[in-house]
């Protein structure tokens, strides 16, 4: 089958969809952007980027000949809109100038809406935002009132910082949001405001600083465990020993009762008996009895 859609490979494809991903460089997210989300072939069609990093976003495109517009300068059909609030956002010192943010954003997409073309997707980076004490979803808030325009298809996390593992950070200023829009059947273009308190009930609330953990987690990290056994691959979605294991001994104590509710394989019940505690669980499967280590007492 053609792919027709976008300019990635079938191996490219399925990492761009996980809902997390780390990020590198400003060059890498704007490419890979731009060619999941732009026709594989070039097109006459353009992209729209409003940001602060049009030049960036602009050689981009022309390394993909594809063209890169302006809200001022763009004409006829759009395959993309690529929205960067990312450094604006960082600069806000109040709830009022986000307000104002966003309702610049809600008239851009209500003017190039009638440009997109059918079943082509809007893309916005957002963070939230810490003031002081005050933490503000602006990424919740901007998703509820951008689909009543367009349909809210998918979101993604990026991932600024991951630390090593005898770090314990907040990670509310180490993430971004990745919001993904699409006009579709089931769009309309026009705005209707979603009313809500969060925001305002946000500025009368203090958040309570993070609980540091007796052995440390990390707050971000990447496992890599051993490759799985042969019996171990008959089980599509089994999770590795080594990550349960890890939250089992920095969380809990020695002899400690540990229940999983939704065993699957009994990864968590391996990885409790490994390390001193009591395992208890429902719904173990059939694989079980194979995927238990010998040296494991039963």
């Amino acid at each position: 089958m053609v792919n027709r859609f976008n300019r990635l490979t079938s191996k490219e494809w399925l990492p761009f969809q996980k809902s997390w991903f780390k990020f590198e460089s400003d060059t890498k997210l704007y490419s890979d952007n731009l060619r999941f989300f732009c026709k594989a072939e070039p097109s006459e069609e353009k992209v729209l980027y409003f940001g602060r990093n049009f030049d960036l976003v602009s050689s981009i495109g022309k390394e993909l000949k594809i063209d890169v517009t302006t809200e001022d300068q763009y004409d006829g059909p759009l395959q993309f809109a690529l929205i960067d609030l990312r450094e604006t956002i960082q600069g806000i010192k109040d709830l009022s100038e986000y307000i104002v943010l966003r309702d610049q954003v809600i008239s851009l997409l209500g003017k190039v809406y009638r440009h997109m073309i059918h079943r082509r997707f809007v893309c916005i980076l957002m963070p939230n935002l810490q003031l002081e004490n005050q933490y503000l979803p602006l990424a919740w808030d901007m998703a509820m009132q951008i689909s009543s325009m367009y349909s809210l298809k998918d979101e993604k996390i990026g991932c600024l910082n991951l630390h090593d593992e005898n770090q314990v950070e907040s990670t509310r200023k180490d993430v971004f949001y990745s919001l993904y829009f699409r006009k579709d059947e089931n769009s309309t273009g026009i705005y209707s405001p979603h009313v809500h308190n969060l925001l305002n009930s946000a500025q009368d609330k203090k958040i309570e600083p993070q609980r540091e953990l007796t052995n440390h987690v990390p707050a971000w990290f990447i496992l890599k465990p051993a490759p799985r056994k042969k019996n171990e691959i008959l089980h599509p979605a089994k999770y590795p020993e080594e990550l349960v294991l890890m939250f089992i001994e920095k969380l809990t104590d020695k002899d400690a009762n540990i229940l999983d509710p939704m065993s699957g394989t009994g990864s968590t019940q391996v990885a409790s008996l490994k390390s001193g505690r009591n395992a208890y669980g429902t719904e173990l499967s059939s694989y079980l009895p194979r995927l238990l280590p010998k040296d494991v007492p039963n």
